[in-house]
């Protein structure tokens, strides 16, 4: 292998791993902001609209 194949190959590592980081950390958002847009006292999704009613 290569010097600068190994470097490229080195290099893809952090990407990726802050990468990961940054879709573990987002992901949630796609869960907790629907379900806080419901005019439902308990968790769901909403249903027929949202609504900042609590």
């Amino acid at each position: 292998m290569s010097p600068r194949s190994r470097r490229i190959g080195e290099r893809w590592l952090p990407w990726t791993l802050a990468w990961l980081l940054l879709a573990f950390l987002f992901v949630p958002v796609l869960v907790v902001v629907p379900v806080a847009l419901t005019a439902k006292d308990y968790l769901s999704l909403p249903t027929s609209g949202i609504s900042l009613q609590h």
